[in-house]
């Protein structure tokens, strides 16, 4: 890509913890995000906001380059902190990642409302569960699909 490029789309990304267990527990969680935080790699895309509940995160993000793709961030998002939550800190071996997820583009008037929308996660859980919020967020039925809910 020329330097006369300027690319900038944002995507708002939701997956689970494996068989959407309770696995990130609210000791880990500021850990967990903090290290996705910390992944941003330079130039290519930057981490906006991450939050989520014991079992699913949210990640609002920003890409740079015409190269990113949405599927290999999340292989390595999702490989990255399995392997940081297991060792690093005290998941003991026992946490994963169900195998889909799900993502959408976001309009750049709507990044702030988006954000918001993930920072109020507990807010949001005490009115609907994980599928409901799914369906509300992406318009689809995928919640259903155990490889993604």
């Amino acid at each position: 890509m020329g330097t006369d490029n300027y690319i900038s789309l944002y995507y708002h990304l939701v997956f689970s913890t494996k068989e959407r267990k309770p696995s990130i527990r609210p000791d880990i969680q500021e850990r967990l995000y903090a290290y996705i935080q910390a992944c941003t790699k330079a130039g290519s895309y930057s981490v906006i906001n991450v939050n989520g509940m014991t079992d699913h995160i949210h990640i609002l993000l920003v890409a740079y380059s015409g190269e990113f793709v949405v599927s290999h961030f999340v292989r390595e998002i999702k490989k990255s902190t399995n392997k940081f939550l297991n060792t690093k800190v005290s998941a003991r071996g026992s946490f994963a990642w169900q195998e889909g997820y799900f993502a959408s583009t976001v309009s750049r008037r709507d990044v702030v409302a988006v954000s918001s929308y993930i920072d109020r996660q507990k807010e949001h859980h005490g009115k609907l569960g994980f599928e409901k919020e799914l369906t509300m967020i992406f318009g689809l039925d995928a919640a259903q699909d155990e490889s993604y809910s």
